[in-house]
């Protein structure tokens, strides 16, 4: 990578290519869909008649809804039967805030949405503390709980048949006469699916999917679990408001004994036909669930066609082809998945591989004392002179992997249950998984810890001392110049004034330099750094990273680096490696592509492929063993 800044010049130039070539992408890309969504209005207009304009335009209502509905499901990881509910509110908002209040359309639409945020940020509040089916009975209650008020407003106001609302008109024009509510309805459809598309390249939705992925390591990485899951819940619920208004204009009345559970359900039929978390699969879901009960209603239950069987079973049929369909939809995603993770392995073999010298994990696998996975059939390859970077969320094993190359503490109760851990240099096999840990130091193994790499009790200078007499001994050895405490200085300048203060009273960047310098001094073959920048400040990461750079020149045998920040692994590796879940996703060069790939899966814009079935690691992050 030449010098450490020439190296992140040219990393950074490389980021900077890829971001402009993805503005450039996303922009090409929306241009796309207005042309779409223009010809698909002219021709929805050119080839429908009023009823089915009329139906294409529920299907799109409906389809607001299930975007929202798949965002919270698929993107938050928290499921809903709230939907139908949602609707009823919306309806309910519209029919006060355009009768009692008399405002005008525009500003109608855009009440009921904040009322509807405001209501979603009351209805995330079980979501805080509950999950799963706990999550899905509470969203229930709150569905009886809303169909129930108005059961009893509708009934205290004497209108058991609902509330009859006018339709919508701007200025003069009614919106509902003629073509003019299906093309309104279809931009609000498509500015709906556009901002939760938007939504999903951001910081926002990246913390969801990390927040859906493991709730514990979003916390650990900065998202506020509480806080993005409540704006999901209010976004979300303003998107099913906003539907349930232009419900309830193109219906003109809102009743609860519209709205019933079963709506919801089929809301998630929805959702489940489409794919999980994915906005226009939702809408074609919407599409299918709508329009197929039409399509078998007018093809095999008119009242002209005689009285069969099969029009006495319509709504049975009904389920079953909706079953049917959710299935096939399931297996082709399930055989796609398949694919692309076999594609990703073979990738991954195939930047592998295994001459010269250098360091491998052969199918090696981890595990703790309590049972824990920690790595599963790991393969990793570390070219002599080489970096390595392996990128992973917290509790992916990436400590666990260089204490599988370093050994584990004994304290820790993690051992190597499988595969093989080995050292080829110079002619010589050597097998780690038979040394101890100070065995594997006198072979030239060095680990700075993410935590505890200091002692916080020496000074700098002692530190120092001891680390440069152990590599006098190794450099004897070898044959190679010895350490030098001059030497050293060279490499860390800003230790130069500080050789006699205590390790514990220094700054974090400090002592990671400190961990650093006893280790370069000590002359290992093979580096292993668990988290070098684990706390510390943007300033602190700058100045430590072309030391890093310094020293991934200076370790014959290579360097391994577990790190969280894929743009700092991206410009000090030769190689990076994405581990997720105790398990290798991708090995790859650190070009464009692998970019693109860790930005998409690592920060959480896509589920990582092939662990939607594996759980994950649990946090292994070591106490680790002091220099």
């Amino acid at each position: 990578m030449g010098t450490g800044t020439g190296g992140i010049g040219a990393a950074g130039s490389r980021v900077l290519g890829f971001a402009g070539a993805t503005q450039r992408a996303v922009g090409a890309r929306w241009i796309l869909r207005v042309a779409v969504l223009v010809v698909l209005v002219v021709l929805g207009i050119s080839m429908l008649d009023d009823y089915q304009q009329q139906l294409v335009v529920t299907t799109m209502i409906y389809g607001i809804a299930a975007i929202a509905l798949s965002v919270l499901m698929g993107w938050v990881g928290r499921p809903s039967l709230l939907t139908a509910a949602s609707l009823l509110a919306g309806g309910y908002a519209t029919v006060y805030l355009d009768d009692n209040l008399d405002l005008p359309f525009p500003a109608v639409l855009v009440g009921v949405t904040l009322v509807g945020a405001l209501f979603g940020l009351i209805a995330s509040l079980p979501a805080r503390r509950l999950s799963g089916l706990y999550l899905l009975l509470s969203t229930m209650a709150l569905f009886y709980l809303i169909s129930d008020i108005g059961n009893i407003v509708q009934s205290k106001h004497q209108v058991l048949g609902g509330y009859f609302i006018e339709s919508p008109t701007i200025g003069e024009k009614v919106l509902t006469q003629g073509t003019t509510w299906f093309v309104f309805v279809a931009v609000v459809t498509f500015a709906v699916l556009e901002y939760f598309t938007y939504l999903r390249r951001t910081r926002l939705g990246r913390g969801w999917i990390a927040i859906r992925d493991q709730e514990a390591a979003a916390s650990v990485t900065g998202v506020r679990v509480g806080g993005s899951v409540a704006l999901a819940f209010a976004l979300t619920t303003a998107a099913q408001f906003l539907a349930g208004a232009l419900f309830a204009y193109h219906l003109s009345t809102v009743s609860y004994t519209s709205y019933t559970l079963h709506m919801s359900i089929n809301f998630i039929i929805m959702v489940v036909i489409g794919g999980l978390g994915r906005p226009v699969g939702a809408m074609i879901g919407a599409g299918i669930v709508t329009l197929v009960p039409s399509w078998m209603n007018s093809t095999f239950g008119d009242a002209t066609t005689s009285d069969t069987w099969l029009t006495r079973n319509l709504g049975a049929l009904e389920s079953v082809v909706f079953a049917l369909i959710g299935i096939a939809v399931l297996l082709n995603v399930r055989g796609r998945l398949k694919r692309r993770r076999a594609h990703m392995l073979s990738e991954s073999a195939d930047a592998v591989g295994d001459t010269g010298d250098r360091t491998e994990l052969r199918g090696v696998s981890a595990s703790y004392a309590a049972g824990e996975t920690a790595l599963d059939k790991v393969d990793l390859n570390v070219p002599a002179g080489q970096t390595v970077a392996v990128v992973g969320r917290n509790g992916a094993g990436k400590s666990s992997l260089l204490h599988a190359l370093s050994g584990f503490p004994e304290r820790s109760g993690g051992r190597v249950v499988a595969g093989d851990v080995r050292i080829h240099a110079e002619d010589r096999d050597t097998d780690l998984r038979s040394l101890s840990i100070s065995e594997r130091s006198d072979r030239g193994v060095g680990l700075i810890p993410a935590e505890d790499k200091v002692f916080a009790e020496l000074t700098v200078r002692e530190h120092l001392r001891d680390a440069i007499a152990a590599g006098a001994v190794r450099a004897k050895r070898n044959g190679s110049n010895p350490p030098t405490l001059e030497g050293i200085l060279a490499t860390f300048p800003a230790l130069h004034g500080k050789l006699d203060r205590r390790a514990g009273l220094l700054s974090g960047g400090e002592r990671q330099q400190v961990a650093l310098a006893a280790a370069l001094a000590r002359q290992p073959y093979l580096l292993l750094v668990d988290e070098p920048t684990l706390g510390l400040s943007p300033v602190a990461i700058e100045g430590l990273e072309p030391i890093l750079e310094e020293i991934r020149r200076s370790v014959p045998g290579g360097v391994v680096l577990a790190e969280q920040n894929p743009a700092l692994a991206m410009r000090l590796a030769d190689t990076v490696v994405l581990l997720e879940g105790g398990r290798v996703v991708r090995v790859a060069a650190p070009d464009d592509d692998v970019l693109e790939f860790i930005e998409e899966r690592f920060l959480g814009l896509t589920a990582l492929v092939g662990n939607e079935h594996h759980e994950p690691a649990a946090a292994t992050r070591d106490h680790g063993i002091t220099p």
